[in-house]
């Protein structure tokens, strides 16, 4: 077995940069345990979690690691969510090392003291030999830690033995992930993401050399040949694994917002009729339309008492807001609302409503606000 044990400075580098930070004052702990229980073994239509499999947790992520059992799903990442509103929407997750799907032997939990994270360490060695290509050993650690709405990954390969062949064609490690349910994964320059019914996951490499881009519905990250390292030489491959804080296109800009270091706003969406602030709130859509004519949803959004609002964050922009739900539709129209600017913590804006215009169609699972004890003050 090789230890994958990147140091804590990077991790604690991840966190500053890339501020995926949960909500709160205290960042809580993280631990990783056996589901031996079945109140432990996770819900949803696309959960494939069972006993025997290991449960890492933080206050704001869920990840299963499934146990070593022979096959490829072991040591596998198969079911991932958020607290508290999640559920579980992870279909697949796959990882190849020289084109041949990696099957983990071996299995081992730990705690960092450093840094407080929790990890599950699976490893195994990958022999395409036959095809000309290297003989590798190949580790990867889920790291879970204190205070972070994601999952740190690492890969480490070790060229045990070089091939016949230059072997330049086939990607030295491919990993791929599909939400179920999920239309095509989205792609930008950093990240690639997939987003299902009852879950969205970003995928973000935090090592070089290594390409996003999407198979169909599934997103990719992967490292090129050109990487492979000599006889005795070592290559890490780290990466974030993020489950977006809902399954729509407002979580994602979200999530890319804060990896390139911009500012989140806060929005409270109030909706009122004839003047007078509606009380009696239901799941709805919040639509987000920017200032070039695109749009962002907010999907299955749950008022947040006791505001009687709905509380999105939204990068940094203008923006008008807009409804849609059950009994009530609100277009996106007015003045636009800068959102983010410095030195103001959240907006509010309230809409006119009028009654649904279409049938509305409530998602698997609605998201409510962050439990905080206090709302920032606008």
């Amino acid at each position: 077995m090789i230890t994958v044990a990147p140091g804590a400075s990077e991790r604690a580098m991840t966190l500053m940069r890339f501020g995926f930070l949960s909500a709160g004052d205290s960042s809580g702990t993280a631990e990783v345990r056996r589901v031996a229980r079945e109140e432990l073994v996770p819900s949803g239509r696309a959960a494939t979690g069972r006993l025997g499999d290991w449960l890492l947790e933080n206050k704001a992520v869920v990840a299963v690691i499934g146990q070593i059992d022979g096959t490829s799903r072991g040591g596998r990442l198969v079911d991932s969510w958020r607290k508290p509103n999640g559920l579980d929407g992870l279909d697949d997750h796959e990882t190849f090392v020289l084109g041949k799907l990696v099957v983990y032997d071996t299995l081992r939990t730990g705690f960092d003291d450093k840094t407080g994270a929790a990890y599950v360490e699976v490893s195994a060695v990958v022999d395409r030999s036959a095809d000309g290509l290297p003989v590798v050993s190949v580790a990867t650690r889920y790291d879970l830690a204190p205070g972070i709405d994601a999952i740190l990954a690492h890969t480490q390969i070790k060229t045990i033995r070089a091939g016949a062949e230059p072997g330049d064609t086939v990607p030295l490690l491919v990993e791929r992930l599909q939400a179920e349910g999920g239309a095509a994964a989205s792609v930008d320059e950093k990240t690639s993401s997939t987003i299902g019914d009852a879950m969205g996951y970003l995928v973000f490499p935090l090592s070089t050399p290594a390409e996003v881009g999407a198979d169909g519905t599934m997103a990719r990250v992967s490292v090129p040949a050109s990487a492979t390292p000599a006889p005795g030489a070592t290559l890490l491959f780290s990466r974030m694994i993020a489950p977006l804080e809902r399954p729509d296109t407002l979580a994602l800009a979200v999530a890319r917002a804060r990896i390139e270091g911009e500012r989140v706003g806060e929005v409270r969406v109030q909706l009122q009729e004839n003047g007078r602030p509606l009380t009696r709130l239901g799941v709805g859509d919040v639509v987000i339309r920017r200032a070039d004519g695109s749009e962002l949803l907010a999907r299955g959004a749950l008022p947040c008492p006791p505001e009687s609002a709905y509380v999105v964050h939204v990068p940094e922009g203008s923006y008008s807001f807009g409804f849609r739900g059950a009994s009530h539709d609100a277009a996106p129209a007015g003045a636009l609302v800068h959102v983010g600017r410095e030195g103001v913590i959240a907006d509010r804006v309230s809409l006119d409503v009028i009654g649904a215009r279409a049938p509305y169609q409530e998602p698997p699972r609605a998201w409510r606000c962050d439990e905080r004890e206090e709302l920032p003050e606008l």
